[in-house]
């Protein structure tokens, strides 16, 4: 079914768009600041540091450096086990270019060169966003899959009919179907604990990024 394609394919764009913008000062989402600012109203004043998508940086919280600080990214390609083959990415197989496309660990800058930091031809979206970010902001996929890759491909069990059959034309079930299909097969890859990624945490009233 196209809609369901569709949904998988809005998801990704959405994902990759909000990946493309810095953080806006929006005082609800402290990112990556782990330290809130609170004034007498018991309410987060605004910050160069608050953000409603990804942080704009995660060298420095706004209270000092964060050598070990990171953005973790979970990459995940998903297709229908009837999708054809396209350039790079076979049928019912993974991408060709899975394994280079983001860093597992944070890289260490030698002699200030940011812009060598990560290899362009097999950590590309860690070494676009250190570029981008001019040095200040490392994009990591904390929990490499099996073969050693940042980056996880899924092979959906049921075709988009299937699925659409399964739910009994509901679309948010179908929805829920495949989600739950697509962490069942990142979780037989070894990813059982979200901990890596889920970085967020309650703080006041607030949710922030806890580097």
């Amino acid at each position: 079914m196209g809609t369901l394609k569709g949904i998988v394919i809005l998801g990704l764009m959405s994902f990759l768009t909000s990946l493309s913008y810095g953080q806006m000062t929006y005082p609800y989402f402290k990112c990556p600041d782990p330290t809130p600012h609170v004034n007498a109203n018991d309410s987060l004043d605004f910050s160069p540091y608050s953000g409603l998508f990804k942080p704009s940086r995660s060298d420095e919280d706004g209270n000092g450096s964060l050598p070990n600080g990171f953005f973790p990214v979970l990459v995940v390609f998903v297709r229908f086990p009837n999708d054809p083959s396209i350039i790079g990415w076979p049928a019912n197989d993974e991408p060709d270019y899975l394994g280079n496309l983001i860093a597992t660990s944070k890289a260490t800058v030698v002699n200030g060169e940011w812009w060598n930091a990560y290899s362009q031809s097999t950590q590309l979206l860690s070494d676009q966003y250190k570029e981008m970010s001019r040095g200040h902001l490392d994009l990591v996929s904390p929990f490499p899959n099996p073969n050693g890759s940042g980056a996880y491909s899924v092979v959906l069990p049921m075709t988009p009919a299937e699925y659409w059959e399964e739910s009994s034309g509901n679309y948010s079930e179908a929805e829920r179907l495949i989600n739950e299909d697509i962490w069942e097969e990142i979780q037989s890859q070894g990813l059982t604990d979200w901990r890596p990624y889920d970085r967020w945490k309650k703080l006041v009233i607030n949710f922030i990024l806890d580097h």
